[in-house]
């Protein structure tokens, strides 16, 4: 009985790492948006300006990426391998939507007088987006190495275990599911507060 226990609380060591590093993210989004109230109590310099339209679509590709991320990962542990690849191929090239929406939103806000350097309401919103793509950039290539073994391998009988679900790599699509469901909290977090502090 306190064997099943032990094991029921049981969190991969993996796990740990990738939640602690969630803690330092949050820490330096937290201080980040903090120093932007600060200077946005500054009425002498800041300038309220409205989110450009395309921050609205890119939210709902990010929300929609990690959708597809949960159902490749599920679609895994199900073992429907093919199904799970293509779901994981979606994902990814999804997020490479979200990332060129990104760079279209910065570019629009440059366009309206909102450039990375000059106006400090226009440069927290660069740096906050760019500190969230280089996170977003950090999990693409995550995936994408998952996904290349996964094309490579596909008819590889021991690369999926005689057609039984991998616990290492059952284990891979967890870390990548919790991490985009992870980096879609802080984009969310971070378009809600440009959208009521602009």
């Amino acid at each position: 009985m306190e064997l099943q226990n032990n094991k029921s609380t049981y969190i991969h060591p993996y796990k740990v790492i990738l939640y602690i590093s969630f803690a330092s993210i949050l820490m330096f989004f937290a201080i980040t948006t903090s120093a932007l109230l600060v200077k946005k109590g500054d009425i002498v310099s800041w300038e309220a300006f409205k989110l450009p339209n395309i921050f609205y679509i890119s939210t709902l590709i990010l929300i929609g990426s990690s959708a597809l991320m949960h159902f490749a990962k599920n679609s895994y542990a199900n073992a429907k391998f093919t199904t799970s690849r293509f779901l994981l191929l979606l994902s990814i090239l999804a997020f490479g939507v979200f990332i060129i929406s990104q760079y279209f939103g910065l570019q629009q806000l440059t366009s309206i007088g909102k450039p990375l350097s000059g106006n400090s309401s226009g440069s927290f919103v660069w740096v906050l987006v760019m500190a969230h793509a280089v996170h977003i950039i950090g999990g693409l290539l995550f995936s994408s190495i998952i996904a290349i073994k996964a094309f490579i391998n596909r008819n590889d009988k021991n690369f999926e275990l005689n057609n039984k679900v991998n616990p290492k790599r059952l284990l891979a699509f967890e870390l990548l599911n919790t991490y985009w469901h992870f980096m879609d909290f802080v984009w969310i977090y971070l378009f809600i507060f440009f959208y009521f502090n602009y």
